[in-house]
């Protein structure tokens, strides 16, 4: 028994230092960082921090509230919950999230980040010791494993945590492919490409790409000894089929949630171009080549090591490795070559969409393939490195120094000492494979060595350039914010949505289980972009915000509460333009933060005028659009705002305008100077006021100063924007143009509101409002009374998958302002019954039981009998 459990754990060695070496590796680089528990810092940085920890939060308090996890009304103004699991949430790892009090979940996605690199290695090396065409001593498994785990690709998206099981999984299903075409054992591969694509369809779609390519490549390589070749490509495609019917549970209703949402994003006019000039991509094979800029653009990120660099292409040199192999592999390597540089190619491994940040995704394969190639090669390399392989090599390799020394200043990311660290180790690499055997132990030792100061060095000078959130910072916005919240609930336990004039991401509402209608989520719909655009809040093509609103959009669309920061005590609160409009609310109570509440917030559900339906609202002028809405509900046109005329304008630097200043091109007089415009006005006494801006008028293009206090403008301003103005009778307003010539004030206007009317078109609203509201977030019901010439209005996003029952009976339901659900309800007292039931679900379910029940028949039972 105990030679047994000696001789496993000796087989076992190889897997688990794979495992282990590249955890060392990282946790000691977090401890440096002073990553929390080693210190106050936290791996929360860009979207990890702004976005997938919400996500993470979430799953921590809804895991198993089926409610909450298939539809959230605290995803923006609500939407299905699918997609984003689909997404983010369905590695098996995250299961550790359950383990960790809140206050402690910087710990939970630390150890689960480890955790990945660990079984990146781990996966690898699995492939190694199974691979027929590796033959590699146990005492390289580790090192070359560890290569893997933390190639280049894995250190730049180490934060796109979500991505990184991609890494886990695409050696086992490699595995599976050499299984199908040298045995016909389809196993491995159904079992590991199911798994990907239900744990991240997007990384699955990638290496299902991949998976076919080298299909091809590895059936053309054994084309002679396969017996039966009809059968070997008959049992690929459907072992594929299989794979995607087995995942179809998730698959199908995520595809159809995409295509209503980033899909419709798809690019149709492709252009036949070289996005950069190809030899760029090699300054990224050089150690510690990444930085902050690379993120939203750049080359590739391809780092693998100065070993594997070198065997990659010995591989194509080498005697002993027939030509025919070669050329194959040349030619997959072309293929993935261009695909990292010619955009066509780009585009289908994007799913046809270019990628906001984050580059050539799937360069992580490109890394993978190098790494396989190398070990080939080594395995047909002899113990010492023949003289003329080393002289071919080191030509190759000159010339690709040469080239980047020469061109340095061009690759902003790689600084001279980076440059000269991978000189070196090249030098020293190549010095020991020629001069030292292989299966000695003073080579083992060296390579052992100089390969982990290799990647150990990258991971230093990689993750150095990037900053990261303070733990202490994240663990007191979130304390603070969720107790104040918590006092909300328990002070009013109705549906409302909840505002804030702060906000650390805009997915505060899902991570802080409130109704608040921000997100942050690549699933977001374009309609409740465009109905951002309309209203005038911030948004981009994935993202909404909803911190600076009208006392109109907060009326309409129900937010009974606003939660201002008056101390400013929060460090990790994002600065916004002041809301001044904040005084008409009521100061209801005091709780670290200042709670407002407002009496003129509507229900969910309410009667609204039925010219909703037929008002097409067209205006680009954000105000004049709330307004528009407003009276479509109410049913009679009033004017809630009204045009406040600027009284006085000084140039400074800026050539004289007959035209309207609201609709004016400013153009400098001096180019090379700052040009100034001085807008003054006088408002009616005690009233609300806004100012509508330009989205020419970004961060980039301008400054604005309203009484000499800064206006808070996003960095990309996509829509026109609605600002609050100080209550002040008299102010003026101060437009500074920055580096450009001119700027355009498109509909730059300033509008009152004329309390007492909003306070009656609103009371009217209010009155006709749904009450005895029963809200389990995809279940809704109330009782509402409808008048003549009305309608039954919502504020939840108009979604098919929702099904309403009015009085028991089945009502087709409508969209209203291009984004809510409507429905025509007879007059009368009626009892609303809202469900949303998304029957892709229950269909997709069923297929992938269905091929479950026939998949575990068929090896069961079937083939046993076949044997």
């Amino acid at each position: 028994m105990f030679k047994f459990s000696q001789r496993s754990l000796k087989k076992a060695a190889p897997i688990l230092l794979s495992f282990l070496i590249p955890i060392l590796i990282m946790t000691s680089y977090f401890a440096y960082r002073n990553m929390f528990p080693f210190g106050n810092s936290s791996l929360l940085t860009v979207d990890l921090g702004q976005q997938y920890v919400d996500f993470f939060k979430y799953y921590r308090e809804n895991l198993g509230n089926w409610h909450q996890m298939i539809y959230s009304f605290s995803n923006g103004y609500g939407n299905s919950m699918l997609g984003t699991w689909s997404y983010y949430l369905m590695s098996p790892l995250n299961i550790v999230l359950l383990f960790f009090k809140a206050s402690n979940l910087n710990i939970a996605i630390l150890i689960i980040t480890l955790l990945k690199y660990g079984l990146s290695g781990a996966s690898f090396a699995y492939l190694i010791k199974k691979d027929k065409n590796i033959i590699l001593s146990n005492a390289y498994v580790p090192i070359f494993s560890s290569v893997y785990a933390l190639n280049g690709w894995m250190i730049a998206n180490q934060l796109n945590i979500m991505w990184l099981d991609g890494m886990i999984f695409l050696p086992i299903i490699i595995l599976g492919v050499n299984k199908i075409v040298e045995k016909n054992n389809c196993k491995t591969y159904i079992i590991a490409l199911s798994l990907m694509i239900i744990i991240n369809y997007y990384i699955g779609y990638m290496i299902c790409i991949f998976s076919l390519l080298y299909f091809i490549y590895y059936f053309a390589i054994k084309l002679g000894n396969i017996q039966n070749k009809l059968k070997t490509v008959a049992n690929f495609i459907i072992s594929s089929i299989v794979s995607g019917m087995l995942s179809a549970w998730i698959l199908i209703p995520t595809i159809f949630e995409i295509a209503s949402s980033k899909g419709s994003y798809t690019i149709n006019n492709i252009k036949w171009k070289f996005e950069y000039f190809p030899f760029d991509m090699l300054g990224k094979l050089f150690n510690g080549t990444f930085d902050f800029s690379q993120m939203p653009s750049g080359t590739p990120n391809i780092f693998v090591g100065c070993v594997v660099c070198i065997m990659f292409i010995a591989y194509f040199f080498s005697k002993n490795i027939n030509l025919k192999n070669k050329v194959l592999t040349l030619t997959l390597t072309l293929i993935l070559i261009l695909s990292m540089c010619f955009e066509p190619l780009d585009l289908v491994w994007h799913a046809m969409q270019f990628p906001i940040w984050y580059p050539y995704r799937f360069s992580f394969i490109f890394c993978f393939w190098m790494i396989y190639i190398a070990l080939i090669s080594w395995s047909k390399t002899p113990s010492n490195l023949p003289v003329k392989l080393f002289y071919k090599i080191s030509i190759i390799i000159l010339v690709v120094l040469v080239y980047i020394g020469v061109n340095i200043k061009k690759f902003k990311y790689l600084s001279l000492e980076k440059y000269t660290i991978s000189l070196l180790l090249v030098g020293i690499t190549i010095i020991i494979l020629i001069k030292l055997n292989k299966n000695s132990n003073l080579f083992k030792m060296l390579f052992i060595l100089i390969t982990l100061s290799d990647i150990s060095a990258n991971v230093f000078n990689s993750l150095n350039s990037i900053s990261y959130v303070s733990n202490t910072d994240y663990t007191q916005y979130n304390k603070t914010v969720n107790e104040n919240v918590s006092e909300i609930k328990n002070y009013n336990k109705g549906f409302y949505r909840i505002a804030k004039t702060f906000f650390r991401t805009k997915d505060d509402p899902l991570e802080l289980n409130y109704y608040g209608g921000s997100t942050f989520n690549s699933m977001m719909s374009p309609s409740e972009q465009q109905f951002a655009n309309n209203i005038g809040i911030p948004n981009t093509s994935g993202s909404v915000e909803y911190s600076n609103g009208t006392v109109v959009t907060d009326a309409i669309l129900g937010y009974r509460y606003i939660i201002d920061n008056p101390y400013n005590n929060l460090k990790m609160a994002q600065k916004i333009s002041k809301r001044y409009d904040l005084g008409l609310y009521k100061s209801e109570f005091l709780y670290k933060l200042q709670n407002l509440y407002n009496p003129y917030a509507v229900s969910l559900i309410f009667n609204a005028n039925k010219q909703i339906i037929s008002n097409k609202n067209q205006n680009n002028n954000p105000i004049l659009y709330q307004n528009q809405m407003l009276n479509s509900i109410y049913g009679n046109n009033i004017n809630i705002f009204k045009k406040i005329p600027f009284s006085k304008v000084k140039f400074n630097n800026i050539k004289n305008t007959d035209n309207d200043i609201s609709n004016a091109i400013l153009t400098k007089k001096n180019l090379l100077k700052n040009g100034n415009l001085r807008l003054y006005y006088t408002l009616p006494k005690n009233s609300i006021n806004y100012l509508n801006f330009s989205q020419n008028m970004n961060q980039k293009s301008c400054e604005v100063k309203i009484n000499n206090q800064n206006v808070i403008i996003p960095n990309n301003l996509q829509n026109n924007l609605v600002v609050s103005v100080p209550n002040t009778h008299k102010g003026y307003i101060d437009i500074d143009i920055k580096k450009s010539n001119n700027l355009f004030l498109q509909d730059f206007n300033l509008y009152s509101v004329n309390i007492n009317k909003f306070k009656k078109v609103m009371s009217t609203i209010k009155s006709n409002e749904a009450h005895n509201l029963i809200i389990n977030d995809d279940q809704i019901k109330a009782n509402i009374k409808v008048k003549n010439n009305n309608l039954l209005a919502t504020t939840i996003p108009y979604d098919k998958n929702w099904c309403l029952k009015v009085d028991g009976q089945s009502v087709k339901t409508i969209k209203w302002n291009d984004n809510f659900i409507a429905a025509k309800v007879a007059k009368g007292k009626h009892t609303i019954d809202f469900s949303y039931q998304n029957n892709k679900l229950l269909l997709s379910l069923i297929i992938s039981m269905i091929s479950l029940i026939i998949t575990l028949i068929y090896y069961c039972i079937i083939k046993k009998r076949l044997k």
